[in-house]
């Protein structure tokens, strides 16, 4: 009997499901802070869950390691401002194992949107001195962005890239003979600047610093709303990418 109780519970025995990674970034303007719960109910306190910031991006926060399968995600305020502690975004996950996602937060407190991405980093050889970008529009105004290297003509690297739009990843070379690239994201209707950003010490040799872009993927992300000042001024926010599981 003790025999046949053993191999009974060898096969109930719950095996546990593999992970996913998947990168979160908070692109709500004008949203406070979000708390990330894997859960259908609000947590006791929301000190202990996990703390993603507004057009702000850290490896430890934004980046996280999902269970795969069907998963439950909601998205709290803090300091909570949506009646009987409601979530933000309340979302139902379906990642495969092993695969990487990137989680879009977009839109307004008061019309929260969001974009899920299957991520396909570029892969890198040894010898291949380059790094992968891809672009992203997280603007609520909704305004089809293009984007260029400065001095070229507007959309020489995406013609036209709609609200929650993310490209594929691009190789760029990083190599000591390459300055800088600076990026400029445009209003396609007007051509009007709306933010740029650089790449910074592109040609680092990394004999007194690790070179920052060699052989990474990154996304650069444009948020905020046209026209305005202060914590909502447009801006590009690099988010570096790695897996997690």
């Amino acid at each position: 009997m003790l025999i046949m109780l053993v191999t009974a519970c060898k096969k109930e025995e719950v095996v546990r499901p593999g992970s996913a990674s998947l990168m979160i970034f908070h692109g709500v303007a004008g949203g406070n802070t979000l708390h990330t719960v894997y859960s259908t109910t609000a947590p006791a306190e929301f000190s202990t869950t996990n703390k993603i910031v507004y057009g702000s991006f850290s490896p430890g926060s934004n980046l996280q390691s999902v269970i795969a399968g069907s998963s439950p995600l909601a998205l709290y305020h803090s300091p909570d401002t949506l009646p009987k502690s409601a979530p933000l975004f309340k979302l139902n996950l379906d990642l495969q194992t092993g695969s990487m996602q990137s989680l879009f937060l977009a839109g307004t407190p008061e019309a929260p949107e969001y974009a899920l991405v299957k991520d396909e980093p570029l892969f890198f050889q040894g010898g291949d001195s380059a790094m992968g970008i891809r672009f992203v529009n997280l603007m609520p105004d909704k305004i089809p962005v293009s984007i260029n290297l400065q001095s070229a003509s507007p959309g020489s690297e995406v013609a036209e890239l709609p609200y929650k739009g993310a490209t594929a990843f691009k190789k760029y070379d990083v190599k000591m003979d390459i300055a800088d690239y600076v990026f400029e994201f445009r209003d396609v209707a007007t051509g009007t600047l709306i933010q740029k950003i650089t790449t910074e010490k592109i040609a680092n040799n990394g004999k007194l610093t690790p070179n920052a872009w060699i052989y990474k993927n990154f996304a650069f992300a444009l948020v905020g709303k046209m026209g305005a000042t202060g914590a909502l001024a447009p801006k590009v926010v690099r988010i570096p990418y790695a897996r997690v599981f």
